[in-house]
């Protein structure tokens, strides 16, 4: 049956597919026909449901490199007030 398979993809992915990339597994990867407003009504009636959004990676902070640390440290042409 159509939910028992939709039920498989959801889970495999675990649970963060939707129903746009499930009905793509199932068209793409299985060579099923089905249509995707199928594939949202099954999803709907079966309580599943995809996460929303891109996922959202953290920035690392820059962390100085060793180079950077011996430019920051050396010292530069003095300047001396001169007057």
């Amino acid at each position: 049956m159509i939910a028992d398979v939709i039920r498989e993809v959801h889970d495999d992915s675990r649970q963060t597919y939707g129903a746009r990339r499930v009905h793509a597994e199932l068209v793409l990867g299985r060579k099923m026909v089905v249509a995707r407003c199928t594939v949202e009504l099954v999803m709907r009636r079966l309580g599943l449901a995809g996460l929303p959004g891109r996922p959202r990676y953290r920035r690392t902070p820059n962390t100085p490199t060793a180079e950077d640390l011996v430019t920051e440290t050396s010292p530069g042409p003095s300047r001396t007030a001169s007057g």
